[in-house]
């Protein structure tokens, strides 16, 4: 058995900086960020969530990195749950009030952790990337009426 050898290609450079070239038509999927994740807020922190819950959240993300922004936009499927946050409707008419101007102006998404269990995350997109801001799991952002 001859073994051959594996050349790495060339990273595209501009001076010195990487620059990524994606192939055209290439599918996006999502992936996540927590960079802006509000674990103090008085309604949405979550110490004291058991390992159960977590294993869910991971599980659901995994999940979901294999969606493109536009399937997760118009997926209507009963068990990803997601849509928009009308704010007005919500417990917190401020939302993202913590953030700056600038994110605060994005349009703010929630999805389903589980079909009926584990509660929502809420975050918004920068391209491809969801920012998860809050973790619900008692469905504090759309109390029971």
């Amino acid at each position: 058995m001859s073994r051959g050898k594996i050349k790495a290609g060339k990273i595209p450079s501009s001076g010195d900086r990487i620059v990524i070239r994606k192939p055209k038509n290439a599918r996006t999927a999502l992936s996540f960020s927590f960079q802006y994740i509000d674990s103090a807020h008085a309604k949405f922190g979550f110490e004291k969530q058991s390992a159960v819950y977590f294993c869910k959240v991971i599980e659901r993300l995994q999940g979901m990195s294999s969606l493109t922004l536009l399937e997760f936009t118009t997926n209507r499927n009963a068990a990803l749950k997601s849509h928009c946050i009308d704010w007005v409707r919500t417990s917190e008419p401020d939302g993202f009030a913590h953030l700056n101007e600038q994110f605060q102006s994005y349009t703010p998404y929630q999805f389903a952790v589980s079909r009926n269990e584990h509660g929502r995350v809420h975050g918004f997109f920068i391209g491809d990337v969801f920012h998860i801001v809050w973790l619900d799991p008692d469905h504090q952002l759309y109390p029971a009426s």
